[in-house]
């Protein structure tokens, strides 16, 4: 027999069981096997489908809490210590103010002792272990049913929302208003110490003595905290006296756990026996969130945040100058994110609907696919219902047929009996029957049938029969041994006789066997007309039974009949629907097709429409371009004749010039020196012909220049015609343009 570990049960013995063992552990103080009954109780929570019962609940989160308590773990003690009390206060809905107020005072003073900081170093956090430690918290966590681990300041915050402050005593109320609220390092520890003596004189506050001690550590650190942040520097007794209660080797330790947990920048100076707090700028490490009263900043954490405080301070600046520049710098980009948006807004719009549409397309393909997938587990299901239900039936019928086969046997089988009863009372009144029945027990006469009695009681005469012939014969030789062969006559006598007596022993076993065989059937026939006799009474009754079960049987195969007629209608308007469906979605399908295919082409027609009139409108710009440069190429032939002739003529004038210049050189070195009069006229004239040769130079210079500007004209034109050339052939080129 198999053990179900799912069933309600089982699970509820073996949670019993655990606690059980959990309690026993802790009566042992046996805390590492506490431990493991707690996570196997947990276990068996996680893996029970079942609600449990919050007193149930209440009793786990109680031993749970002492199980941490004694482990060290006082963050995880506080929170068992709120499940419990959450559970009890539901539970129990005619608590007292006294019991609901000292239930209240324990959470909170296991909330307000619980350490101020992380239970390790921070350079613990780099160090690789085989456990983390971290997922260890985790795993104290899932103990209490958390996703994530508790903190301090969690803690508190669930206290104050869930009313557990206001339901504490007064006394524990005056505890969280020194610890968390007020900001007195020089009343501080008076104050606890105070508190603590009230416990201990109390006995209706005895109940949280065990917490004295740890609540103590965290009075030392808040005074430490709330002193930092008034002095830059103490001395060691000083604060020994604002601490009564603690000792120096208490309080040292104490200060160096703070440092070493990174929760107070101090560092102790054995010679002047003095404290400093604060650090070097370079050795200031990330801040931590203060939880608790605050009155300011160390300088060194004020340093550290100098750039933070200087920009806010810069950013409130920029708000009071430029009070617009924001909403002008977004007045622009939402120009511009308008201006792109125009730009693409067809292109993404387009877009977003071929996504919308590959997306409906995808939910119809799913939507048909999960149609089939359905349909197909359907036909399967049907399909094994109906296998289940012909092997049931065959089943059955076989049953059936066992029943009526056994039931016919047993028939037969008493009928045999009966026949094998008249056969041993016929036998049994025989004289060879008689010794073979006294020879067999009862046992054997059950197993064996008449057929096997007779075989035994022929053979028993066969061997009566060679008994008496072995008897003869020895007689024959005794007294052929006495008598010798004197009288052969006499023993051939003997011997006839013999078979005389041989034959007539056969002839008369044989009429006894005959005259046996004729009483058997004359009583077999006998009994055989009682059986008629008997049996025809019942043909009526039997004749009505058999009436009565073909009618059965016929209803019960008309009504599956009917069933059957039914089901296959049903069966035939269930594939017809899905046939109908498919072919609704095929028409839909198609028809979207043909829509698409419809659109395909639309949209291409259009495109081969733009194409073309492109293509017209650059073959009308490229004639354009063609028609004006023939006539800028024949203002430009007409140019440079008119300065082929202007050169010409510079040209020739040039050389009269020279011609002229040679023929006054001549004659002057011809003729005798003339008077002053005449070269000052020859003079004359020939400044006359530089006047006039300059002249020409000046306009033809300036002809030049002309043509220059025309040239740079044409040549402008030119690289403005180049502009619209494009290669007609390639169409995405022209859709570029």
């Amino acid at each position: 027999m198999s053990l179900d570990l799912t069933s309600v049960e089982t699970q509820q013995l073996n949670l019993d069981t655990r606690l059980v063992q959990l309690d026993f552990a802790i009566q042992l103080e046996l805390w590492h096997e506490a431990y493991k009954a707690v996570e196997d109780i947990h276990g068996l929570m996680t893996f029970s489908k079942k609600t449990f019962q919050p007193k149930t609940m209440s009793n786990y989160y109680q031993k749970l809490a002492l199980v941490f308590w004694k482990s060290g773990y006082h963050l995880f003690h506080a929170t068992a210590i709120l499940k419990h009390f959450q559970l009890s206060r539901d539970m129990k809905k005619n608590l007292s103010p006294e019991e609901l107020g000292k239930m209240a005072s324990r959470v909170l003073i296991a909330v307000l002792a619980t350490p101020l900081s992380d239970t390790r170093p921070e350079f613990d956090q780099f160090i690789e272990m085989e456990y983390s430690p971290q997922d260890k918290v985790v795993r104290l966590s899932l103990l209490l049913g958390l996703s994530q681990p508790p903190t301090r300041s969690s803690l508190i915050k669930d206290i104050l929302r869930s009313g557990i402050l206001q339901a504490a005593l007064p006394e524990m109320q005056d505890l969280y208003q020194h610890l968390e609220v007020d900001f007195e390092p020089m009343k501080l520890c008076d104050r606890i110490q105070s508190f603590a003596d009230t416990v201990c004189s109390s006995d209706e506050l005895s109940f949280l003595e065990q917490y004295l001690h740890t609540l103590k550590d965290i009075t030392l650190v808040r005074l430490l905290k709330q002193v930092s942040q008034i002095y830059s520097s103490i001395c060691f007794n000083r604060l020994l006296e604002l601490a009564p209660f603690s000792s120096p080797f208490a309080l040292e330790r104490i200060i160096v756990e703070c440092a070493r947990f990174n929760d107070l920048q101090v560092r102790i100076d054995h010679r002047s026996r003095t404290l400093h707090f604060g650090s070097e700028l370079s050795e200031v490490s990330g801040g931590k969130e203060e939880d608790g009263p605050h009155l300011q900043d160390m300088p060194s954490e004020q340093i550290r945040n100098q750039l933070m405080v200087m920009t806010s301070v810069l950013e409130r600046s920029v708000h009071v100058i430029a009070p617009d520049k924001m909403k002008v710098e977004n007045n622009a980009l939402r120009s511009k994110i308008i201006e792109a948006y125009q730009h693409s807004k067809v292109r993404d719009h387009e877009r977003i609907l071929l996504r919308q549409k590959a997306i409906e397309n995808r939910k119809e393909y799913l939507e048909k696919k999960a149609y089939e997938l359905a349909v197909e587990e359907e036909n399967k299901k049907e399909a094994a219902l109906r296998e289940a239900q012909l092997l049931e039936e065959k089943r059955l019928e076989a049953e059936k047929e066992e029943r009526e086969k056994r039931k016919m046997e047993e028939e037969i089988k008493q009928i045999q009996q009966r026949h094998m009863r008249d056969r041993m009372s016929q036998i049994a009144q025989t004289e060879i029957g008689k010794k073979v029945l006294d020879k067999l027990d009862e046992n054997e006469i059950e197993n064996l049938d008449a057929d096997q009695i007779m075989a035994k009681q022929v053979s028993e005469l066969e061997k009566e029969r060679k008994e008496l012939i072995a008897r003869l014969k020895t007689q024959e030789r005794k007294w052929i041994t006495w008598n010798g062969p004197r009288d052969k006559k006499r023993s051939l006598f003997f011997k006839s006789s013999s078979k005389r007596i041989l034959k007539m022993t056969r002839y008369v076993f044989w009429n006894e066997k005959e005259a046996d065989r004729i009483h058997e059937a004359k009583e077999d026939r006998k009994v055989s007309l009682e059986h008629k006799g008997r049996l025809s009474r019942m043909k009526e009754d039997k004749d009505v039974y058999l009436g009565n079960l073909l009618k059965e049987r016929r209803s019960i195969f008309e009504k599956k009949c009917e069933e059957f007629n039914k089901f296959l209608e049903g069966e035939r308007l269930k594939r017809l629907a899905a046939r109908k469906k498919i072919r609704e979605a095929e028409r839909r399908e198609s028809w979207i097709k043909e829509k698409e295919a419809e659109a395909q082409r639309r949209r291409d027609a259009e495109m081969e429409e733009e194409r073309r009139l492109e293509t017209e409108r650059l073959l009308k710009e490229e004639e354009a371009w063609h028609e004006k440069k023939k006539e800028l190429d024949a203002i430009e032939a007409k140019k440079q004749e008119r300065e082929k002739q202007i050169e010409e003529k510079m040209m020739a004038a040039e050389e009269k010039l020279r011609a002229e210049r040679a023929e006054q050189q001549q004659k002057m070195t011809q003729r005798p020196r003339e008077d002053p009069s005449a070269d000052d006229s020859s003079n004359w004239r020939s400044e006359k012909r530089g006047d006039d040769r300059k002249k020409d130079m000046s306009r033809t210079d300036l002809e030049g220049r002309d043509d220059q500007n025309k040239r740079r004209d044409f040549g402008g034109r030119r690289d403005f015609g180049d502009g619209p050339r494009r290669d007609l052939g390639d169409r995405d080129g022209a859709e570029e343009i």
